[in-house]
């Protein structure tokens, strides 16, 4: 499944539909994707880390507003869906300044040179048992609204695709993760070292 980019304007957005059995589903054109209801409701994420490996990029999203960190979805990506990924991504965020302009940048780090370690950043985050061995996904629909971003992560498994996660960024978030994806797919795609890269967001 290519992945899906949707404009802003009301009639180009995916429609959650409920049938009678109360299972809801996601559906744009040419794509209709079932919304388990444990999935149905999402989970907010303020930040996410991008890490590649040999075979596939896992995305690790967090809610970064206490303490410790917590991990709310982990998605894994094969590498030939992240470039499509990053160019519906794009087209989003283009449609998203289009309409309502660039989203507020969040602030960097004061000082960069001291940025922990990928080994401490994950020393502070709390990783649910249910979410050690993440999400396969291999497709993203986006949509979003004036302040935030829905993204439903999507498997194409016969007879049926479904939603296998869905995640909300507020719309200052939406860029460094853009950011971050672009970097490591170009490592990926380079002869340097994978290296996992956050968004410029810090972890508190």
């Amino acid at each position: 499944m290519s992945d899906q980019e949707s404009k802003p304007d009301e009639g180009d957005q995916p429609k959650d539909s409920t049938g009678n059995s109360g299972e809801q589903q996601v559906q744009i054109p040419g794509v209709t994707a079932r919304v388990p209801a444990s999935i149905g409701n999402g989970v907010v994420s303020t930040g996410a880390i991008v890490m590649n490996g040999p075979h596939a990029f896992v995305l690790d999203f967090l809610q970064q507003m206490g303490v410790p960190n917590q991990l709310v979805s982990r998605v894994v990506m094969p590498h030939s869906v992240v470039p499509r990924f990053i160019q519906a991504l794009e087209q989003n965020l283009a449609n998203y300044e289009q309409k309502f302009g660039k989203p507020m940048k969040l602030p960097r780090s004061a000082n960069p040179a001291n940025r922990p370690s990928i080994h401490e950043v994950y020393d502070n985050i709390k990783i649910p048992d249910e979410e050690l061995a993440g999400h396969f996904s291999e497709g993203v629909m986006i949509r979003h609204s004036a302040a935030e971003f829905c993204f439903d992560f999507v498997t194409q498994f016969f007879p049926n695709a479904a939603v296998a996660s869905r995640v909300f960024m507020s719309a200052p978030h939406v860029p460094p993760l853009l950011d971050a994806l672009k970097a490591n797919y170009r490592k990926q795609s380079s002869t340097e070292p994978p290296e996992p890269r956050e968004p410029e967001s810090d972890p508190e």
